[in-house]
């Protein structure tokens, strides 16, 4: 049937599909010199792809994930979840909360912002309430992303308080969980 000096080239035709059964039918035909050779009847399901990133490699809590950690791939839209991640900008600058293994599709729940403060950084801790401003120094007990929460160790007291990370240098301590303020030459904050 195949000859170099008469190739042959495969079309397609008259191809139908269903998008509720995910199912085609088609005709595969030869031509060769313009001339019908064969056809053959061809059925079978399809999937609708979309392009995800995934990574190249695979990446652990408190990576930094960078454009040259990712590459496009085709992926099954019915494969895909609501909060699978369908932009490489959702993933640049993020940090797995765990480790996310190469070559499949990321849910945005598995990402989170690089941490700011690192454990045993010393921060700021600052506590406010009406008009009264208090401060003093702890060390993060753990890693924390902007507007997370983390323990602090109070340098003068010992004591471990929860705060919210506000930037890379503070670290607001709320009111609600039992926090007593001493006089700031006493030791600044601490937990009862």
């Amino acid at each position: 049937m195949f000859s170099y000096r008469r190739p042959i080239s495969v079309e397609i035709r008259g191809l139908r599909f269903d998008t509720g059964t995910r199912r085609f039918n088609a005709n595969l035909v030869s031509i060769a010199d313009n001339q019908v050779i064969s056809a053959k009847a061809v059925t079978g399901r399809f999937d609708a792809l979309i392009e995800v990133p995934v990574l190249k490699r695979s990446i652990r809590a408190g990576e930094v994930i960078k454009y040259e950690d990712i590459e496009l791939r085709d992926y099954a839209k019915a494969r895909a979840r609501d909060d699978t991640a369908t932009d490489m900008a959702a993933l640049i600058g993020k940090t797995p909360q765990r480790i996310i293994t190469a070559g499949r599709p990321i849910r945005l729940h598995e990402l989170q912002q690089e941490a700011v403060i690192k454990k045993n950084d010393m921060v700021k801790m600052t506590f406010s309430q009406g008009a009264m401003e208090i401060s003093t120094t702890g060390q993060a007990v753990e890693d924390g992303v902007q507007g997370s929460v983390i323990g602090v160790r109070n340098l003068t007291s010992k004591k471990i308080v929860q705060g919210t990370v506000h930037d890379a240098n503070t670290v607001v301590i709320s009111g609600g969980n039992e926090t007593r303020i001493s006089s700031l030459g006493a030791g600044g904050i601490y937990e009862n």
